[in-house]
């Protein structure tokens, strides 16, 4: 007999079977918990929701907070601007983290200060950790220095935000400019020398300078005596209250410009441009109004005879003359002139040969002065700044040619005329007055027997000693002939 099989089911009939085997209480408790499970998802969803919208809000009501601080800090440093005299320039977001701003103030040096303000920037960055917001200012600090002169001062500030503040950072400086009040910007060569007259009286300082930093000094003299004129023309390169860069012409050496400290120029320039401490350092004291001073000066030498003897005379009172040397004397005799130099005497320019100027034509004039001018300087390293015409003859041509000022002289002794010590010396003390200028010639063995003498009287009365450039108080011009201290003439 066969087994008995199960009868097969269909897949439907097999469903209806299983649900009628689900307990009854199970379909009830069912679509409780779905519906359960929905609510549950719409209140977390829900609560999500609105978190992220508070949260939204606390962050655009950071965001405000962040933006109100922000401007505060740019109001106060717009504030402080203006009391600066400076004006927005530049307003630049780099990043999120960096903003740069650039205030300038008016002035005709506005590129140069910019491009000074651009570097400290750059500077400013290198030193800036990375992440935390920043604000480089770039600005300029306009202070009056003296006279004349403002200062304007490049200063780049720093200021970082640290938690819910704008804290000031560090704070960097450049170099500082110098110019005129008046008009902001560097003092002009009309602002300094006002005028030709006192341009072309710099103008043997210049050469000076320009023999002073010459390489080879030999080489150079001659192309310095004849320079060109110093014009109104020329520009002031660059200024500091104790010295200025100035063009030049074009000339033989090739040169473009010169610096030129003021201590060497003071008399010639206007003192408002200059810092009254270096007026004050390379100034000398005024002449005692309660004393007596004169001057000795000592024409047509060197002679190798009599002038060494003149020197140890003036060596063993303690004296300093003004020797105003001829050219055809100096050639001769340079190692005499180099110890008249060396022991601390000025030496002036007498011509090469003695003549007449006011006789000559302007070339043999020229000729003259240059020559001279030359063999002094090969002999010392110095030009001569000061000339003494020969027989004191001048006139307006000689003097523009000689474009130095001219010492005269007030007292002669007639040495050239006596030839005798006492004569020379009662001559002398019977003509003496304060605040001249003797004129006496170190080629006479009878002058220098008088001097010794001389020195003493002259003493003995009172008076003090000086050469001629410390007698002669005022600045000493082209074109203005000096008799002693306060007596001058301008050469018509």
């Amino acid at each position: 007999m066969e087994p008995k099989t199960a009868p097969k089911h269909s897949r439907k009939e097999r469903r209806k079977k299983d649900r009628q085997s689900v307990p009854k209480k199970w379909r009830l408790i069912l679509p409780i918990l779905v519906i359960f499970a929905a609510g549950l998802y719409v209140c977390v969803l829900g609560y999500h929701y609105i978190q992220a919208g508070q949260q939204k809000k606390e962050e655009q009501k950071t965001a405000a907070a962040e933006k109100k601080r922000d401007q505060q800090l740019l109001t106060t440093i717009e504030k402080q601007q203006t009391e600066l005299g400076n004006k927005v320039v530049e307003n630049q977001t780099v990043d999120d983290q960096l903003q740069q701003l650039t205030y300038l103030p008016i002035t005709a040096q506005k590129k140069l200060l910019k491009q000074e303000l651009e570097t400290l920037t750059a500077e400013a960055r290198k030193q800036l950790d990375g992440g935390t917001p920043f604000k480089l200012v770039g600005y300029v600090k306009k202070e009056m220095a003296f006279g004349k002169v403002v200062s304007y001062l490049p200063v780049v500030d720093v200021y970082q935000r640290k938690a819910e503040r704008w804290e000031a950072g560090s704070s960097s400086q450049g170099k500082k400019f110098y110019m005129n009040k008046e008009t902001a910007d560097f003092p002009s060569v009309t602002d300094l020398f006002q005028d030709q007259a006192t341009l072309t009286a710099i103008q043997p300082l210049i050469k000076q300078q320009l023999l002073d930093e010459a390489a080879d000094k030999a080489a150079a003299i001659d192309p310095i005596l004849n320079f060109p004129e110093m014009t109104m023309e020329q520009k002031i390169l660059s200024y500091s209250p104790d010295k200025i860069t100035l063009s030049l012409p074009e000339n033989q050496l090739g040169l473009k410009q010169i610096g030129l400290p003021f201590s060497k120029i003071l008399d010639f320039t206007d003192s408002a441009f200059i810092d009254p401490t270096v007026i004050t350092a390379n100034t000398a004291p005024p002449l005692d109004p309660n004393k007596k001073y004169i001057a000795l000066t000592f024409d047509d030498g060197p002679n190798p005879i009599t002038t060494p003897r003149l020197l140890e005379v003036l060596k063993e009172k303690n004296v300093k003359a003004t020797f105003f040397m001829l050219g055809q004397n100096v050639v001769n005799n340079s190692d005499l002139v180099r110890q008249v130099a060396a022991e601390g005497h000025v030496i002036g320019s007498h011509s090469y040969s003695h003549p007449n100027l006011t006789t000559l034509d302007p070339d043999s004039i020229k000729d003259q002065v240059q020559t001279t001018d030359r063999a002094i300087a090969n002999a010392t390293g110095k030009f001569p700044l000061d000339f003494r015409p020969p027989y004191g003859a001048i006139n307006k041509t000689a003097a523009e040619i000689i474009g130095r000022p001219i010492i005269q002289w007030s007292v002669d002794s007639e040495d050239w005329k006596t030839k005798n010590t006492p004569k020379i010396i009662n001559r002398v003390m019977k003509t003496s007055y304060n605040n001249s200028i003797i004129l006496m010639h170190d080629i006479y063995p009878e002058t220098i027997d008088a001097v010794p003498q001389i020195i003493d009287a002259l003493r003995s009365e009172g008076y003090e000693i000086i050469p001629v450039d410390e007698l002669i108080t005022e600045k000493q011009e082209p074109l203005h002939m000096y008799y002693g201290n306060k007596s001058e003439q301008v050469i018509q």
